[in-house]
């Protein structure tokens, strides 16, 4: 049996079906290659979703001991300094603490709204890793279909310039440089 002619017509169909299989078996090994990276970033948003969490609930229940202690007649040490004990320069440091925060109630309870400011700010976080965490799963569900990449490091300092900002009235934002 005679093989069909080679024309410029079916070398090029043949140089198509050659090139969209080799193509296609790379895409495969590239997507198979994806779907590890995307649950090693689920994970990794997972333990900071429970780290922010963690923190949220810990800031809040601080600003909570410290109201309760300022109502209850600053009886003993301010509960939400005992926990940073360890991370302060040492026992004078907290004792001048406890004891600014007996002369000035008002300044312990300032404390305690900027605990619950910063309780605030992970909660968001956490609701925002969350959100990561979903998004890498779902994208290691569909390795093939490519995703905007990680929009970076979340961090609370960044949110809250910019929710200040929204909040600000718009006389007081600093005018352009002309």
């Amino acid at each position: 049996m005679r093989l069909p002619r080679l024309t410029t017509q079916r070398l090029m169909a043949l140089v198509f079906i050659v090139g969209t299989t080799i193509g296609g078996i790379i895409e495969i090994d590239r997507a198979m290659a994806r779907r590890p990276a995307y649950l090693d970033r689920a994970q990794y948003a997972q333990e900071e979703m429970e780290t922010n969490r963690s923190l949220a609930t810990r800031s809040v229940a601080r600003a909570v001991a410290i109201r309760h202690w300022v109502t209850g007649g600053l009886r003993g040490d301010p509960p939400g300094l005992l926990g940073w004990r360890e991370h302060e320069s040492g026992a004078q440091t907290f004792t001048k603490n406890a004891d600014a925060f007996r002369r000035e109630p008002e300044r312990a309870l300032s404390f305690a709204s900027r605990l619950e400011q910063s309780g605030e700010h992970y909660h968001k976080l956490s609701a925002a890793q969350a959100r990561m965490k979903q998004r890498f799963e779902r994208n290691a569900s569909f390795p093939w279909v490519f995703f905007s990449p990680n929009p970076g490091p979340l961090r609370p300092g960044w949110m809250a310039c910019e929710e200040e900002m929204r909040l600000m009235a718009p006389a007081q934002r600093a005018a352009p440089p002309k």
